[in-house]
């Protein structure tokens, strides 16, 4: 017969304190040069496998550091970088952020084209077969496609361009409200 070992349980304590959390020298470095780079600079992935002593390259071992750099610059500063395949980075131009970002705008424009047609999914559904929770769960995504449904379309999008040209600054979010609610009659 064999005897079972008899484990102590450890009670964890609730006042354990956590040790302050620290970057990686690498990732710090690393920072260091990607914050001293000005619009359109370039750095070669060897200059930056010199400075974390290590391959940063895509599947490098010290990838993540570069990772983790570019994320905290970005968050930071605002400074986002291009890859430069095979080469290194670049970073981006203020005009490229712009159009970078622009293309959001396109982006959910088509995803609420592809959610009118949920939308019709899901009003030709047997509603009352449901459970309470997926009621709430259909009732809630129908009200977020309407919502998308209106105020995503192509038109709203090039109407809140014409209002930015005409006013030449971005539209408070009390303004884009009473811009498209006077073009609706609300």
């Amino acid at each position: 017969m064999k005897r079972r070992k008899s484990f102590a349980v450890e009670v964890l304590s609730t006042e354990v304190k956590r040790k302050k959390f620290h970057r990686a020298w690498e990732t710090l470095e690393l920072m260091k040069k990607l914050f001293s780079m000005k619009e359109d600079d370039k750095v070669t992935y060897q200059e930056l496998s010199d400075i974390a002593k290590g391959d940063v390259a895509y599947d490098g071992d010290k990838a993540n550091f570069l990772t983790s750099a570019r994320q905290i610059v970005k968050k930071e500063r605002g400074h986002e970088f291009k890859a430069i395949h095979n080469v290194g980075i670049r970073r981006m131009t203020t005009a490229e952020k712009v159009a970078k970002y622009a293309k959001f705008n396109y982006q959910i424009v088509r995803k609420c084209k592809a959610g009118i047609i949920s939308m019709s999914m899901l009003s030709d559904s047997d509603y009352n077969k449901l459970s309470k929770e997926d009621k709430i769960k259909h009732d809630t995504t129908m009200t977020m496609l309407y919502v998308h449904k209106v105020h995503g379309g192509a038109e709203v999008v090039h109407r809140v361009e014409k209002a930015i040209k005409e006013k030449r600054q971005p539209l408070a979010l009390k303004e884009f409200v009473k811009a498209f609610n006077k073009k609706h009659g609300h």
